[in-house]
């Protein structure tokens, strides 16, 4: 039998002998290695900020050209740019929108952040103090406690995705019509996103949208036939055409007689006793009129048509009529009690109807308005 323990011994002094060696003679070489990689890393991360902040920058800039060709107006709308060196953060001071429809947008100071990989996705916030002018002068004031959302811009140009969420909400002058508002409400939260939804290469104007409502208390001062708290008003769908450039009858014209027409993919309406859920598609008639249908799940019609009638926004007669087809078309939900009836809502020849039955006029949609109901005569 042989012993190998010379052997064991010999290996242990040369491995000694060897670490003894690369503990001394390679530090230095090691030490510059070192700071030759914290260099390359710092080289790496400084031109990914660059790029990335010259990404945001430019994206920027460029959708703000894009909108001044069509005849918008900026004020403040040079990003103060920063972050360096782990992200990119893009500050706008108060910035002011002015579209050529004659809306105006004053924002409070607003704040984006991007990621050294991901330039094209900011995530931005906004609390304070909105400020809405619409095209007939009217003013809107919304003070949001939190203001958050996300823009994905497209490298091509224009976006691919928004959304934004205010919650806590106070609303100031509501605008109904000349001269009347709903004063101060609040909501807990409103929910906004909208993304290029083009059917076909022709028709890059689509627009999807969705914007959802919740917890909108009423002001004690105004009259309202239901609830004093709208649960939920939401509605997503299609804006189909070119946007009008402005809100007069010739540009309306154009985009009616284009196609212009708002697909809806899901309405939904909670303000007690009333409850809605539809889908359908609207446009404008040739007097500028809604005109469309909306094929709707309803509940609580029955006493929704009896207090439009109190409060006299509807006949008694065609209130009598429309909780007849109720009755007639409707089933009884044995979870609730209620009666849920599938019917179209229609909108024709400047009548709204439920079902068969009219229930009241409708008028243009660029007439004067002092009715809480909008285009209700």
């Amino acid at each position: 039998m042989y012993d190998y323990g010379f052997l064991r011994d010999n290996r242990a002094a040369l491995f000694l002998e060897m670490l003894s060696h690369w503990t001394v003679m390679p530090r230095t070489t090691l030490l510059a290695a070192l700071a030759g990689l914290i260099a390359l890393a710092f080289v790496i991360v400084a031109a990914a900020w660059l790029w990335a902040s010259t990404v945001v920058a430019h994206g920027w800039d460029a959708w703000v050209e894009e909108r001044q060709a069509e005849g918008y107006r900026f004020t403040n709308a040079e990003p103060e740019v920063s972050g360096f060196p782990f992200r990119v953060v893009a500050e706008l001071d108060s910035p002011v929108i002015e579209a050529p429809q004659g809306w105006r947008w004053d924002a409070p100071p607003i704040r984006a952040e991007a990621g050294l990989w991901t330039p094209f996705t900011l995530h931005f916030r906004a609390p304070g103090t909105h400020r809405f002018r619409l095209p007939d002068g009217r003013e809107l004031e919304a003070q949001a406690e939190n203001a958050a959302g996300h823009l994905a811009m497209n490298p091509e140009g224009g976006f691919d995705d928004a959304a934004m969420t205010l919650r806590n909400v106070l609303m100031s002058a509501v605008p109904l019509g000349p001269g009347t508002s709903l004063g101060q409400t609040t909501a807990r939260s409103l929910d906004l996103r909208a993304e290029p939804a083009g059917v076909a290469e022709d028709q890059p104007e689509n627009l999807a949208f969705s914007a959802v409502l919740r917890g909108l208390s009423l002001p004690e001062q105004i009259e309202v036939p239901f609830d004093r708290e709208i649960s939920t008003l939401g509605l997503d769908g299609v804006l189909l055409g070119r946007l009008p450039a402005e809100a007069t009858e010739p540009e309306l014209q154009r985009w009616r007689r284009d196609g212009g027409a708002v697909s809806v993919e899901n309405l939904r309406l909670h303000w007690r006793p009333l409850g809605l859920q539809g889908r359908g598609r609207l446009s404008l008639d040739d007097a500028l009129r809604p005109e469309g249908t909306l094929n709707v799940e309803a509940r609580g019609l029955e006493e929704a048509l009896a207090r439009l009638s109190e409060a006299g926004l509807i006949e008694p007669r065609a209130a009598t009529y429309g909780r007849l087809a109720v009755t007639a078309l409707g089933e009884r939900d044995q979870a609730t009690g209620e009666r849920v009836v599938q019917v179209p809502l229609s909108f024709q020849e400047g009548r709204f109807y439920l079902g068969p039955v009219p229930l009241f006029e409708l008028s243009p949609v660029l007439v004067d308005r002092t009715n809480p109901l909008g285009a209700l005569r």
